[in-house]
């Protein structure tokens, strides 16, 4: 499992240094087309606003480099895995019919080995003081977040279950 302490260094380097974000972001479009195109969707451009899609890159950058922290360079990611992942993150998002989001989010917690990056895209998805994140844009955003880490999980630890 990523442990908290990388996410935090990852996200504190990328908040001190704006220019290293451009630079991962290279990176990541050099190296994960798939990824790249799933986090700059047109449907996610249509339903967040644009502080919440630079928020999403920001938050997708620490989750990519996390696991690029602790294994290297990653395999490519084929857009079929990312759509696999992203379809079965959205059944299980939409079989919940709580209506507190936080309570909907539970199931995703149930045996994940990536527990503290899943918490960290909770967090980051959750009403704050600076609103980042909309209402309207939680559910899009946490289950991209989550797609990513899915996949992400899959190609460093392969034939590992992420339940």
């Amino acid at each position: 499992m990523i442990p908290e302490s990388t996410i935090d260094q990852i996200c504190e380097a990328l908040e001190a240094n704006p220019k290293l974000m451009d630079k991962l972001l290279d990176e990541l479009s050099e190296n994960q087309d798939a990824l790249v195109a799933y986090l700059l969707d047109e449907e996610n451009k249509a339903t967040l606003t644009e502080e919440e899609q630079d928020y999403q890159i920001f938050l997708g950058l620490v989750i990519w480099n996390s696991f690029r922290d602790l294994q290297g360079k990653l395999p490519e990611i084929s857009a079929d895995s990312i759509a696999d992942a992203d379809e079965k993150n959205w059944e299980l998002m939409n079989t919940n019919e709580s209506k507190s989001f936080q309570e909907r989010l539970t199931p995703f917690f149930t045996n994940y080995p990536q527990e503290d990056l899943l918490a960290f895209v909770e967090d980051a998805v959750m009403d704050d003081e600076d609103e980042l994140v909309s209402t309207i844009g939680r559910e899009p955003m946490f289950v991209t977040l989550k797609t990513l880490i899915d996949v992400l999980h899959d190609v460093t630890y392969p034939g590992a279950s992420k339940s």
